[in-house]
């Protein structure tokens, strides 16, 4: 039985005495008030040491039992983003390939003669003879530091064809031009060297 339940148990047990020691000496009687008091002052110090006791019990209880605290959940940590991939470096572009210039034809003044370094002599030759002997005397002309050469080809359109061939495909030519007339007029030509040092591929 809970401390409460007694606590009921004796204020009944009281009301129960009290009515009945008033029954037997009268209610309205001044021995019957006296009892009356005194029972009633009874119950409350009896109330007073049941509250008192429900204190003390109720304080035990909150000791013995304490709080338990439950441990803080550990907070998951997000994982770090990866770094972002660099971007590929673009690619470089690609060297520009070295074209050399073709040679280029110029216009000479048709009645004025000029002054050159060497003069080639090809009248009545084959056309691969020809084609040699032009070769190498572009080559010696060029080693030797020559400005012009002045080629002689007569009116044989096989031997025209040749050196035109050759001068585009020659890379120590730079210009060339027909002869002026005192020079052979259009069965000649006149020959411009590029600068010496760096002959580039060609004859």
């Amino acid at each position: 039985m809970t401390v409460l339940g007694l606590l009921a148990a004796f204020v009944a047990g009281v009301v129960i005495a009290v009515q009945s020691d008033s029954a037997e000496i009268g209610l309205f009687s001044g021995i019957g008030i006296a009892f009356v008091l005194q029972r009633l002052h009874s119950l409350s110090r009896a109330v007073a040491v049941l509250r008192a006791q429900v204190a003390e019990l109720q304080r035990a209880r909150t000791e013995a039992s304490p709080d338990i605290a439950m441990p803080a959940e550990p907070q998951s940590v997000p994982p770090e983003a990866a770094p972002a991939p660099k971007p590929p470096a673009p690619p470089e572009p690609p060297e520009p390939a070295v074209t050399e210039a073709q040679p280029v034809q110029i216009n000479l003044a048709a009645g004025m003669a000029i002054d050159v370094d060497g003069t080639l002599d090809l009248k009545g030759h084959g056309r691969n003879d020809a084609e040699e002997r032009l070769k190498e005397r572009i080559l010696d002309g060029h080693a030797l530091g020559w400005r012009t050469l002045h080629v002689v080809l007569g009116p044989a359109e096989d031997l025209r064809s040749m050196f035109l061939d050759l001068v585009a495909r020659s890379g120590r030519i730079a210009r060339y031009a027909q002869a002026p007339i005192p020079m052979g007029g259009s069965q000649a030509w006149i020959v411009y060297f590029r600068g010496p040092g760096t002959p580039p591929e060609g004859n």
